[in-house]
């Protein structure tokens, strides 16, 4: 029963290891190769290396009509990336206007609370 059962299991481990194309005829063969060719050159590709492809080249397109950097942008870019090394040059940006924004507000303290505070805070309130 064991040599049954031994035989059976190499003979299946045996039958797989061939690969299903070998049994087909050369011509076969040849009608397949060409209805996968057929198949892949006919349809619109969305995925794969082809769709990968026409990306890349409309990646190039674009990449080309814009133009280089001028000089002060690239010294703008290295300079935000220097202090904002996560964010950048927009970050960089959006703290130069920040700090512009903050020297244009008047420095005056106001104790919460009293009079003047009340009056200050209405007539900034007001458009």
């Amino acid at each position: 029963m064991k040599k049954v059962l031994a035989i059976l299991i190499a003979g299946i481990a045996m039958s797989s290891l061939v690969p299903a194309y070998a049994a087909m005829s050369p011509a076969d063969m040849k009608a397949r190769q060409q209805m996968v060719q057929s198949m892949t050159e006919g349809g619109d590709d969305t995925s794969g290396a082809r769709a990968t492809a026409m990306q890349e080249a409309q990646n190039v397109a674009v990449s080309r009509e814009i133009p280089n950097p001028t000089i002060a942008e690239r010294r703008t870019d290295v300079i935000g990336t220097a202090v904002y090394p996560q964010a950048g040059p927009s970050a960089a940006a959006l703290d130069a206007k920040n700090t512009a924004v903050s020297k244009d507000l008047s420095k005056a303290t106001v104790k919460l609370g009293t009079p003047a505070a009340e009056q200050w805070l209405q007539h900034e309130a007001t458009p």
